[in-house]
């Protein structure tokens, strides 16, 4: 943080008005549909990939419990303040339930970075870890659906009829999402489960290993294009892709005395 604030003020110190032009718009501009679809999927991805499937289908209940109701409670709660705060004067004066939800769901998923890295210091029950490193993996994914579900309202009245359509537009989006993920992670561990061949001829094994990774590396992106030009959460597809190519994928991968494709795909997606 320290670092990219420093940055940040030297390139806008450094670069004057009479510069502003030619070098602040490449150095300060940023593109969002970059960020999105080109640098988020792979760290998504590897959030989802780090999430070892035997402890988060043993607790996936209770991370997905934290993470839906967590979220929604804690969206719910600076919606209420934020209006309470604008009915006093305290924030801009006309703001409607839909537009406080909105910025509800912006800033209530919120990563514990600080926590995780102590519990791995300290090594503390793997139960209690995955339970903390699963919701704030899933929370970003529920606050995104969120965000998008609430600001569809925006400049529309909250009526029970909207709600209605609120709460199933967020299940259909959120749902929708997951299943276009797994569908990605199944065909993903189909490709690489053709791609395999004998492991006696070297030759063939390394082409079989290097088609592999290249499908790997494809299925980092497939999901959230597929989701998106289908107007679902590619945040959420990629997170649920991950998770499948973990548990179904990677045990398709080449593997060989001579030929193993295993730890290139870890150092690749870890």
């Amino acid at each position: 943080l320290t670092v990219g604030l420093v940055a940040g003020f030297a390139c806008n110190s450094l670069y004057g008005e009479t510069h502003r032009d030619f070098f602040s718009r490449p150095l300060l501009g940023f593109d969002n549909a970059l960020f999105f679809l080109g640098l988020l999927p792979p760290i998504i991805f590897y959030s989802g990939y780090e999430l070892h499937p035997r402890w988060l289908f043993g607790l996936f209940w209770q991370i997905m419990g934290f993470a839906l109701l967590g979220t929604f409670a804690s969206s719910l709660f600076v919606a209420v303040v934020l209006k309470a705060a604008s009915a006093l004067g305290w924030a801009p004066a006309g703001l409607t339930l839909a537009e406080t939800l909105t910025f509800g769901a912006l800033v209530s998923a919120t990563d514990p970075v600080s926590v995780i890295a102590v519990f791995s210091e300290l090594r503390v029950d793997p139960k209690l870890f995955y339970l903390v490193f699963g919701e704030s993996v899933m929370n970003d994914a529920v606050g995104i659906v969120l965000f998008k579900t609430f600001s569809k309202f925006v400049g529309y009245s909250f009526t029970a009829k909207n709600l209605a359509l609120a709460v199933a537009d967020f299940v259909v989006i959120f749902s929708g999402s997951a299943i276009v993920g797994g569908e990605c992670a199944a065909f993903t561990a189909l490709t690489l489960r053709m791609l395999r061949t004998d492991d006696t001829d070297e030759g063939a094994a390394a082409t079989s290993r290097t088609l592999q990774l290249v499908t790997l590396c494809a299925a980092i992106w497939a999901p959230t294009f597929l989701a998106e030009l289908v107007e679902l959460s590619g945040i959420v597809a990629t997170l649920f892709a991950a998770i499948g190519v973990r548990h179904w994928a990677t045990p398709n991968l080449q593997s060989s005395s001579t030929v193993d494709a295993k730890p290139v795909a870890n150092a690749v997606l870890s």
